[in-house]
């Protein structure tokens, strides 16, 4: 067991979600809770600051949280304005990629919800060596299709290796996706996926509920370190098509970060 403090005492929990596409609008919903649940365990709540250049399209009513009447609109404002407004809350959005757009040296939290290599990889060098650098925590979630046609996908919690985490080494840190698995920020390779233009492609790309399911995933495993202050599980696989879940235990892989 790793004891960590991710919920600040005196202040709001700074948290960037990178993408509010399939996933990204899933985990913003879900965020919201959170920031209730930490200001009812005496907590600040969250402030989060959501980024995403891109617009809704019709085909995007299917898998994420948007209406018809969104299309047209940048997604990050969408969500953030309808969050806010329901919520009381001053969350920001910003409708520019994590790089270009203005961000907080030390979030405790960045949450990547993107699926190619150069997004994971502008992610990665803005909380190790960029503008972010005294990022905490970066929780990465991405999805794929396995070549036999299932669908699936993981969920991985680390820290970064920066100025902030560097104590993290008595302990062990945590690795974050990419030291674990390092053709996610690979930009040489070739790019899994393309954009669907249509509802029955992105179907065909990617299982109609498997956001919503790495979301909740990924959300419980926030929750139990900011309820429990420590880390057991800090990801997992999910194979949707057969409903196998199988969990990443921070005891085997504390001692890869160093």
């Amino acid at each position: 067991m790793i004891r960590r403090y991710l919920r600040p005492l005196k202040r709001p929990m700074t948290v960037a979600v990178v993408g509010c596409g399939g996933t990204g609008s899933h985990i913003l919903s879900g965020l919201t809770h959170l920031h209730h649940a930490v200001q009812a365990l005496g907590g600040q709540g969250l402030m989060v600051v959501a980024y995403d250049p891109d617009t809704v399209e019709a085909h995007n009513v299917v898998r994420q949280r948007f209406y018809p009447g969104d299309v047209g609109q940048h997604k990050c404002e969408v969500l953030i304005s309808r969050i806010n407004r329901a919520h009381g809350l001053h969350w920001r959005a910003v409708p520019r990629t994590f790089a270009e757009g203005p961000g907080i040296p030390n979030f405790d939290l960045v949450i990547g919800c993107v699926d190619s290599r150069w997004g994971r990889a502008e992610i990665r060098r803005m909380i190790t060596s960029g503008p972010c650098a005294r990022t905490r925590f970066w929780l990465d979630i991405g999805n794929a299709r396995f070549p036999d046609g299932r669908f699936g996908g993981q969920v991985v919690l680390g820290e970064p290796s920066n100025l902030r985490n560097w104590r993290s080494r008595r302990t062990g840190r945590l690795p974050i996706a990419s030291e674990l698995y390092p053709e996610l920020t690979n930009t040489r390779l070739a790019e899994d996926e393309q954009p669907s233009c249509s509802a029955l492609e992105s179907l065909k790309r990617q299982d109609l509920f498997l956001n919503a399911l790495l979301a909740q995933h990924a959300l419980n495993i926030l929750w139990r370190v900011i309820l429990d202050c420590k880390l057991d599980v800090i990801g997992v696989f999910l194979d949707a098509s057969s409903h196998i879940v199988n969990p990443v235990y921070a005891e085997y892989l504390a001692q890869a970060g160093d």
